[in-house]
């Protein structure tokens, strides 16, 4: 398998758990092992979410870096850029859903049953740009252990998605579709340093300036035209009303 296939099998059954109550403060649902998760429980839990925009990005080289670095070294820095990221997403209104390895997921614009994020989906698209724009900010405030800059790569898609919980062993929140999907190509075919998205994204915040790429190959679907963002020294903000 490729590098996307693994990390659609990961990811593309994505998920987040946690501990002790159904939801949490952001209304995202915290796990707790013991919960009931009946097939009646699972089939509650399912939901559909119209227009959300999911977030990858991943570190350039990481595999290089660990190579040649302590485990220590590695968690430690891996931490500072997960917890940076946390804290933006707090900031914008994203929803974290995991992080594998390297790999960090979040979306904007879930329909939970709690009633929030049910605004607009250019709304969300517009969020999900400015926590783009913090991330990239984040990573350039983490080193390697050697001394480096971390650099990543960003990839956006806009689209329907599932969620739900699964498994009796360390229940899951998934999050799933063909969404999840398309975002993970943009970021594995993405730029250092840039934030490369589908147009669907693009068009749901075309108040940006954004760069056609000429073009890249999505797995099942074929040549798509995709864009990048500007340099950030020229985004606009857009904070959300």
């Amino acid at each position: 398998k490729d590098r996307h296939e693994r990390r659609s099998s990961s990811l593309g059954n994505s998920s987040r758990s946690s501990s002790r109550s159904l939801r949490s403060s952001d209304g995202g649902l915290l796990l707790d092992g013991a919960m009931d998760l009946s097939s009646d429980r699972v089939a509650s839990l399912a939901e559909f979410h119209k227009q959300v925009t999911v977030f990858f990005c991943d570190i350039v080289g990481f595999t290089r870096i660990s190579a040649c670095s302590t485990p220590r070294d590695v968690m430690g820095m891996l931490n500072k850029l997960f917890v940076l990221l946390d804290e933006a997403t707090e900031e914008h209104g994203i929803f974290k859903v995991e992080t594998i390895g390297d790999a960090y997921m979040c979306v904007a614009g879930l329909n939970m049953k709690d009633g929030r994020s049910l605004a607009d989906p250019g709304h969300h698209a517009s969020n999900m740009a400015n926590f783009c724009r913090d991330a990239l900010l984040a990573a350039g405030e983490v080193t390697d252990p050697h001394g480096h800059p971390l650099e990543i790569r960003i990839g956006l898609h806009s689209g329907d998605v599932m969620s739900g919980v699964v498994g009796r062993k360390m229940p899951r929140f998934c999050l799933f579709g063909d969404t999840v999907n398309v975002a993970s190509r943009m970021e594995s075919t993405g730029r250092t340093g840039r934030v490369h998205a589908s147009p669907a994204t693009a068009a749901l915040t075309d108040q940006l300036e954004w760069e056609p790429t000429g073009g890249v190959e999505v797995k099942g679907k074929g040549a798509m035209e995709t864009f990048l963002l500007a340099d950030s020294s020229s985004w606009r903000s857009m904070e959300a009303d």
